[in-house]
């Protein structure tokens, strides 16, 4: 009946063998039934001068549902010492019948229509309104975060191209040419009047003696002497008589000494006397 448990024993009995020789029983039960198997019982002892070892399986076996089952054989294979062979044993499978039981219930749940309850219908509203909230908030904050980052972007751009504009017009206000002595020297030795005109202005302009203009501003800014007297000479070189003959040499000796005698006038006004005169 269903439900309730039926006990099968398997008795395994062999000689000339030890009890823990004997093999382990599968039964392969179909399914739709439940199998208890208690600990095989195991003995062994001498009879007539040989040994008999003993296996006894107990199992109690539960069928869930009602129904026409069938039973499996059970094998069983063992050496036959008198044929020297390989035999086997059979335990015919058997059919059985299982009948309901009266006093179980019906397995099928009768139908039921849904139920509705008060707080059912008011907890989704609130979730999805949580659920909302959440969102906007999460979308709010990752635009503010976008639009701070876009900001910081645009100021950083914005000061590197301040700084390339700064440097690049440091940069075009050196790209002319600059005062260089050995420059002028070099002029005055080949006596090479442009190069030597261009050197002379350039140095009047390092000395803050002449910001812009020609020769003839720069002689009206310089004291009179040999190198105003060169200067002088250069420029009617240049734009006087052609038949003046301009030495670069008698130049640059004029403003050697000249850049000479300035150095020791500033050292002299710069240093307080030895010995100051006293009222």
């Amino acid at each position: 009946m269903q439900g309730q448990p039926v006990t099968r024993i398997i008795t395994l009995s062999a000689v000339d063998v030890a009890a823990n020789q004997l093999p382990e029983l599968n039964l392969n039960l179909p399914e739709g039934f439940r199998v208890y198997q208690e600990q095989p019982q195991v003995k062994g002892a001498e009879r007539a001068g040989r040994l008999v070892a003993q296996k006894v399986i107990t199992s109690a076996i539960i069928a869930n549902s009602p129904g026409e089952y069938e039973l499996p054989e059970v094998k069983v294979s063992w050496w036959n010492s008198q044929t020297d062979q390989l035999d086997q044993t059979v335990l015919p499978g058997r059919t059985v019948q299982v009948e309901a039981d009266p006093t179980q219930p019906d397995a099928t749940p009768p139908a039921q229509g849904p139920t509705l309850t008060p707080s059912a219908s008011a907890t989704p509203p609130q979730a999805v309104s949580n659920w909302r909230w959440n969102y906007t908030s999460s979308l709010l904050l990752t635009c503010w975060l976008l639009t701070l980052l876009l900001f910081i972007y645009q100021r950083v751009l914005w000061q590197k191209h301040r700084a390339y504009q700064a440097q690049a017009a440091a940069s075009a206000g050196n790209t002319g040419p600059r005062y260089d002595s050995k420059a002028l020297r070099t002029a005055c030795k080949e006596n090479n009047k442009g190069a030597a005109k261009q050197q002379l202005l350039l140095w009047a302009r390092h000395q803050n003696i002449l910001a812009t203009g020609s020769l003839s501003a720069l002689g009206e800014h310089i004291r009179p002497g040999m190198f105003k007297e060169q200067v002088e000479q250069l420029n009617a070189a240049l734009y006087g008589d052609s038949a003046v003959n301009w030495h670069g040499e008698l130049l640059w000796q004029a403003w050697s000494d000249y850049q000479h005698d300035e150095a020791k006038t500033a050292t002299k006004t710069l240093l307080p006397p030895l010995y100051p005169e006293q009222k």
